[in-house]
């Protein structure tokens, strides 16, 4: 055997070695880590595939943080107005109570007291609801943008001012008339009702405030714009008294028997007794010298055939009333004693609401009836219940300030519902990418395992072979040395 081929058997070993101890380092440090990139060199090729889906990763990480962020605001804005919600129907219940007309001057005054101190209420809350350090919903919080989009998408939002002087109706009324006959009270006209969309309103003559009020409110979901009808009406100045006839939308009175023309108690008895039939109810006033005529829904007030038994020309008068009692117009009814027929007629108002501004404009009959206008603002901050007439204003003003609570709560709801979704596609989307970077990044323990099993062997091995080589060489250098070997020198 040659000497350089103990040599080469020692280098291969000592290679083995080398190998050997290098595959067991790099297993046993990927066992330990779990990690198979713990270098550049580990995976030349993965290491930018690994850096854009870190990146990756972390911005969807960072998306979902702010969608958290932003689901906490919703929630709290949402909380205000479900505050201010509930104090707006303990208000509506308290005007409710101040248009019974059980009501006494102390209850209404009592009543105003508890619904100014649920003003306050409205307004601390207004002003006082924030998250990290901005007031949500004084009027400040608008056209904000919420960070928590998904992909390159983002979600803004604007939470208008819940204070008392801030929410309330948008409102006008189409005032009430009294003429000679239905005909008078409305004439055949028409007018074009502006708010969040623009359509006509053609009413015939001789309608109703409860028919005009039907015509808005088929066409509210266009408009935004709602309309509720009432007819008031007052009959006085009976000019004789005596055994008295009419009928009432069609229906007889019967003999009414009147002692004295400052005594109209006899007439108020004898409407009320036909009024399931008419749709008109009668209240004595407190002096007993006017009659006044109400119809809840709005349909006219008509008076027909009225006379006096008394002998000689009778009247009696019949006033148009506003919402607050107040006298529009009057018209006189006379008494022929049978050679004519008597007649008289009231039409009622309507009142229209929006939550937003609104105007009508009159295409027909112009100024007749009707003339054109704009609406007007009302607050919640400035309703009275301590009169009837006020709380039957305030109902309006809080219902349709409820309602603007009510639609920007769900405006806020579609907000938390998108931030849902988004939160649902980051988190779907950090898993995806998560999944794809463990894939490359992560140690595969098993086949580690293997590795460093069979390196260890393989080591065991070369080390073997190594100590073997080295033996023969020196077995060899002895055999040199030795007298044996001298006799070759």
């Amino acid at each position: 055997m040659r000497i350089s081929e103990l040599s080469f058997a020692s280098l291969r070993a000592a290679e083995s070695i080398r190998r050997a101890t290098t595959e067991i380092a790099e297993a046993q440090q990927r066992i330990s880590t779990g990690v198979r990139l713990n270098s550049a060199a580990d995976g030349t090729a993965d290491i930018g595939k690994v850096s854009r889906l870190t990146s990756e990763i972390q911005k969807f990480v960072q998306n979902s943080t702010s969608n958290i962020f932003a689901q906490r605001l919703v929630e709290t804005a949402d909380l205000a107005h479900k505050s201010i919600q509930e104090l707006l129907d303990s208000m509506l219940t308290t005007a409710n109570k101040s248009v019974l007309s059980t009501a006494s001057a102390s209850n209404r005054e009592s009543n105003q007291t508890s619904v100014s101190g649920l003003i306050k209420e409205v307004d601390t809350v207004a002003q006082t609801t924030s998250f990290s350090g901005q007031n949500l919903t004084d009027g400040t919080y608008i056209n904000k943008k919420l960070l928590g989009g998904s992909g390159n998408s983002s979600i803004s939002i604007s939470i208008n001012s819940l204070k008392a002087s801030a929410i309330g109706t948008n409102t006008t009324t189409l005032a009430s008339k009294a003429a000679s006959n239905e005909a008078g009270a409305t004439a055949d006209g028409a007018f074009n009702l502006v708010g969040k969309a623009t359509k006509s309103i053609d009413y015939a003559g001789s309608a109703s405030a409860e028919t005009i009020a039907g015509l808005i409110n088929a066409v509210k979901d266009d408009t935004r714009v709602t309309a509720a009808a009432e007819t008031k009406a007052k009959l006085k100045t009976l000019s004789n008294a005596g055994t008295i006839t009419f009928s009432l939308n069609g229906v007889s009175s019967g003999n009414i028997v009147v002692s004295s023309t400052s005594d109209l108690t006899a007439i108020t008895t004898a409407i009320n007794a036909i009024s399931s039939t008419t749709g008109v109810d009668a209240e004595t006033s407190t002096d007993k010298t006017f009659v006044t005529l109400r119809s809840s829904t709005g349909k006219n007030i008509v008076f027909t055939a009225f006379n006096n038994d008394n002998g000689g020309v009778d009247t009696i008068q019949l006033a148009a009333l506003d919402r607050q009692g107040n006298e529009v117009n009057t018209h006189t009814i006379t008494d022929t004693d049978g050679s004519g027929t008597a007649i008289a007629a009231a039409r009622g108002y309507v009142v229209m609401n929006s939550e937003n501004a609104f105007s009508y404009a009159m295409t027909a009959a112009s100024g007749t009836d009707f003339t054109s206008a704009s609406s007007a603002f009302k607050s919640v901050s400035a309703i009275d219940v301590s009169t009837k007439a006020g709380a039957e204003e305030a109902k309006d003003v809080i219902s349709t300030a409820r309602e603007t609570v009510v639609n920007q709560r769900t405006t806020l709801g579609g907000v938390g519902n998108r931030l849902k979704f988004s939160e649902d596609y980051n988190q779907s989307q950090i898993t995806s990418l998560s999944t794809a970077r463990g894939n490359i990044v992560d140690a595969d323990i098993a086949k580690e395992s293997s590795r460093l099993a069979s390196a260890t062997i393989l080591l065991e091995s070369a080390s073997a072979m190594l100590a073997q080589a080295n033996i023969s060489k020196e077995l060899l250098l002895n055999l040199l040395i030795s007298p044996y070997g001298a006799r070759f020198r």
